[in-house]
């Protein structure tokens, strides 16, 4: 059953990212824009904030999840690496500028962190069902002031 989950989602980021060489997924990015960095001491690796508050760390090559870190308590929007040292800057919402560096106490557990990843799956179809009946309602008023315009159009020209 788990096969069958990688390959919907390898299906769903080549269906998501025609055109483009690698998709990234995990984060949330649906609230503000998400800064997205390349980091490590060779550019290995891709980092992003998420609308969570934490940052995502993929692997370049494969785009799979290295890291999850929670760097602020609503939303993280910008991730940048030092220019010479293995030190990340990280801000969003909150009023603080986070410093990161790697660390030997800290190991990545994706098992332990599918909450994550769910969770930011829910936040982005909710979004995605608001801005669909937003947009709906948004055309039936167009609709109804398009009605309106050619019954007074049709009057003046009686």
């Amino acid at each position: 059953n788990n096969d069958n989950n990688n390959n919907t989602n390898e299906d769903e980021i080549s269906e998501l990212t025609e055109g483009y060489k690698m998709g990234f997924k995990g984060h949330s990015n649906v609230k503000t824009v998400k800064e997205v960095s390349f980091v490590g001491l060779n550019c290995e690796y891709i980092a992003s904030g998420s609308d969570d508050g934490r940052i995502f760390i993929w692997d370049k090559k494969n785009a799979q999840i290295l890291n999850i870190l929670a760097a602020d308590k609503f939303v993280t929007n910008c991730v940048q690496q030092h220019p010479n040292l293995p030190i990340i800057a990280s801000s969003g919402i909150e009023d603080t500028v986070k410093l990161w560096a790697p660390t030997a106490k800290h190991k990545f557990d994706i098992d332990k962190n599918e909450a994550i990843l769910d969770e930011n799956k829910q936040l982005i179809l909710a979004e995605e069902q608001f801005q669909l009946l937003f947009f709906s309602r948004h055309l039936q008023r167009l609709r109804v002031l398009l009605e309106t315009f050619e019954e007074m159009e049709t009057e003046e020209s009686d």
